[in-house]
């Protein structure tokens, strides 16, 4: 437990959000969305764009037609 805690804390301190980023989460989010996502700390915005980015690595390994990848997204970008 303290392991991870300590990992989380590394991780924090080099959350960057690249332009890329940017483009991938205006792609998904509707202004007022935006608005909410952009208001969180770096910290919170980088942890739900990794998590936007294994839910839709995980999805992608499911059969076809498992998931709404547009809302999963967008659900993941706005979790926190």
């Amino acid at each position: 437990m303290k392991l991870q805690r300590c990992r989380q804390f590394f991780t924090a301190l080099q959350a960057h959000i690249s332009p890329e980023d940017i483009c991938f989460i205006k792609n998904f989010l509707l202004k007022p969305e935006q608005e909410l996502f952009f208001a969180m700390n770096p910290s919170d915005q980088y942890h739900a764009l990794r998590t936007a980015f294994t839910a839709r690595r995980l999805l992608a390994a499911m059969p076809a037609g498992s998931g709404d990848e547009h809302f999963l997204t967008r659900c993941a970008l706005l979790h926190d």
